[in-house]
């Protein structure tokens, strides 16, 4: 019987307490935010801590062009200066990928933002963002050069149809 009512307690204080002290886990939203807060203060090294591997390796590599190091990228101001946190909406998670939609700057529309689990916690791949902005031109540029082939057929076309007059 005492055995009986010590696994009961065991299970409980399993249940209860869970099998190890586990912290908070840090939402995509939380790491944009921090993002944004880190771009805000100029703070290089909190930037890099909310970064993807994939992403860091690109920053490195555009140092390296531009003879120049990571931290002072991120501390250049690049096009408008983030003064604010944006507007975030419909996080969404599928196993260690993630997207938030973020809204940079008063009157923009909202970008989606991929993120990535690594080592347990969400980091911004801006890699993955920039390769989906290219493959997004890409194919916009495919659909306007076919629109523009389409519409010179067309007109080729109303050419060589029209009946000639006054034969």
């Amino acid at each position: 019987m005492k055995i009986y009512q010590l696994a009961i307690i065991w299970f409980a204080a399993l249940f209860i307490f869970g099998c190890g002290a586990t912290q908070p886990t840090v939402s995509p939203t939380d790491t944009i935010k921090t993002f944004s807060e880190a771009t805000i203060a100029k703070d290089p090294q909190k930037i890099q801590s909310t970064l993807s591997k994939g992403t860091l390796d690109l920053m490195q590599k555009n140092a390296q062009k531009q003879n120049t190091t990571v931290d002072e990228l991120l501390s250049r101001d690049v096009g408008t200066p983030v003064t604010e946190i944006p507007e975030m909406r419909n996080e969404q998670i599928e196993g260690d990928t993630a997207t938030v939609e973020v809204k940079p700057a008063a009157g923009s529309d909202f970008d989606t933002i991929p993120l990535v689990r690594e080592d347990g916690k969400w980091k911004i791949a801006l890699d993955k963002f920039l390769e989906d902005a290219r493959k997004r031109g890409e194919e916009q540029m495919k659909k306007a050069q076919q629109n523009s082939n389409t519409a010179a057929g067309n007109q080729t076309n109303a050419n060589t149809s029209q009946p000639e007059a006054n034969k």
